[in-house]
């Protein structure tokens, strides 16, 4: 990820040193979403800004699109599902003011848009982006975002307990991912087929999975996945511990450090997912302690319940009520008309 901050960088320095100073937001988007895959979510932000302001000066509507549903993917991660959902609909109004027939943010945005809403479980709107974005990559040959479209679909099949169909669509995805060499989207992959092994009861293949996309997360800087798939392998420690005859207590100290390294990692990220998650985890750990007659009981319970009541209350904040998205709309819609009043009308 350096290499490719370092790439765009020198990118940058071209545009700005030429004649058409517009296409600098281009490249300081590109810079925030590298910056983001490093886990520097804030600063991601900032740039982001930047570009935003001198898409806004040019008039440049397809920037201003990306850049809107950027900040609102960047929110998301942070946990900040109002100003998320807020800034999507702006993004789709000023994709709408570019192609006044556009029904649904595609492509990356589309990407973007679907994460969030599966994640605030909004499962509803998620099918239709989904499906609407598979339609629109297909057609125009966008391979990489369709096999992100594919994968996403997995996961919400993975909700519906439709296993064969979540398998069939993570297949259509592998078999984009695997030859390309796209190591985020295979680490992502990897940690979704991990969820499908969980779910399936199978912690073997998918300790297989999570500890492939460890690996890669950790080589090439990925904090942000490689919080989720400690989690991941975290659960699985301890469903391997159920499991098993042999009872290796080992197993649930692996999922207490595993536990640790997310909260640290989501801590220092600013990640609110891997944050929830590792929470979850740690509450499960104590859990699995008292049982075990681990530790000191009254102590162990303590912590169990502390670590998941901490989690609860984070998520109240994550997910949204119909008036809230409401809401969201209707602020969307005042701060478009406001920003682009005095703006003549598209051909």
């Amino acid at each position: 990820l350096k290499q490719a901050i370092d790439w765009r960088k020198k990118c940058l320095e071209i545009r700005q040193n030429g004649n058409n100073q517009g296409e600098i937001a281009l490249e300081l988007s590109e810079i925030s979403y590298i910056e983001m895959a490093m886990g520097l979510i804030n600063k991601a932000l900032i740039t982001l800004s930047i570009a935003k302001n001198i898409a806004y000066q040019f008039r440049k509507l397809e920037d201003l699109r990306t850049e809107f549903s950027l900040k609102a993917y960047y929110e998301f991660l942070l946990g900040n599902s109002n100003k998320a959902y807020q800034n999507f609909e702006t993004s789709l109004f000023y994709e709408q003011k570019r192609i006044a027939d556009t029904k649904t943010l595609y492509s990356r945005d589309g990407n973007n848009l679907a994460e969030f809403l599966i994640r605030i479980n909004e499962l509803e709107q998620f099918k239709i982006i989904n499906k609407n974005n598979i339609k629109d990559c297909s057609q125009y040959l966008w391979t990489d975002k369709l096999g992100i479209c594919y994968l996403f679909e997995g996961w919400f099949e993975i909700l519906r307990k439709r296993y064969t169909l979540a398998e069939e669509v993570l297949i259509q995805a592998e078999e984009i991912f695997l030859p390309s060499g796209m190591l985020q989207e295979i680490a992502r992959l990897d940690w979704i087929w991990g969820l499908y092994y969980e779910a399936k009861g199978d912690y073997q293949k998918g300790l297989q999975h999570v500890n492939d996309a460890l690996l890669v997360c950790a080589d090439k800087g990925f904090r942000l996945w490689h919080a989720d798939n400690l989690v991941l392998r975290g659960r699985l420690y301890l469903m391997q511990f159920e499991k098993e005859e042999s009872k290796d207590l080992n197993l649930i100290e692996k999922a207490g450090d595993d536990a640790d390294n997310a909260l640290k990692i989501a801590e220092d990220t600013g990640y609110i997912w891997a944050k929830v998650d590792a929470l979850d985890l740690f509450a499960a750990y104590h859990q699995m302690r008292v049982k075990q007659g681990v530790g000191e009981k009254s102590k162990e319970k303590e912590l169990a319940q502390r670590y998941a009541k901490e989690s609860a209350e984070i998520r109240k904040g994550l997910y949204l009520t119909k008036a809230q998205i409401e809401e969201a709309k209707r602020q969307a819609k005042e701060e478009f008309e406001k920003m682009t009043a005095d703006w003549p009308e598209e051909d």
